[in-house]
């Protein structure tokens, strides 16, 4: 498999799968194509759009359908050392957005048609450890 972010890269390697980090975004699907790899990885936020500017009706290539790799991956905020009054102020925040609701009504506003149009409560899920949290 391919892999264009070096921190999934080792995530896929520590789960058994050979990956390779050559060449960029714009050589990907002609390698894939090739035969260099047998797939490349994107999030399901980024994979229509990759799909249908990158590689539809340019490269023999399709969506993998009823199956998706699934595995966590925390969102990280860094704050200044000298500023821990902002990060105090980040985890209230997050706390009271996610205790409100408010969370889960941006998320089905910026991602529900997503996951509707790439059917992913139908998927089967291939679920990959993440050694590093």
């Amino acid at each position: 498999m391919a892999s264009l972010r070096p921190v999934d890269a080792e995530l896929f390697r520590q789960n058994g799968f050979n990956v390779v980090e050559r060449g960029d975004f714009d050589s990907v699907f002609k390698r894939l194509t090739d035969g260099e790899f047998d797939f490349v990885c994107f999030g399901a936020n980024e994979a229509l759009e990759v799909f249908e500017s990158r590689v539809a009706n340019q490269y023999p290539i399709s969506l993998v359908g009823g199956v998706m790799i699934e595995y966590p991956f925390p969102l990280v905020f860094y704050i200044n050392a000298d500023n821990p009054e902002l990060a105090q102020r980040l985890q209230t925040g997050c706390e009271i957005v996610l205790a409100s609701g408010e969370y889960e009504a941006l998320y089905q506003r910026y991602f529900s048609e997503i996951e509707n149009t790439l059917h992913l409560a139908q998927r089967e899920r291939l679920l990959l450890e993440n050694p590093f949290i």
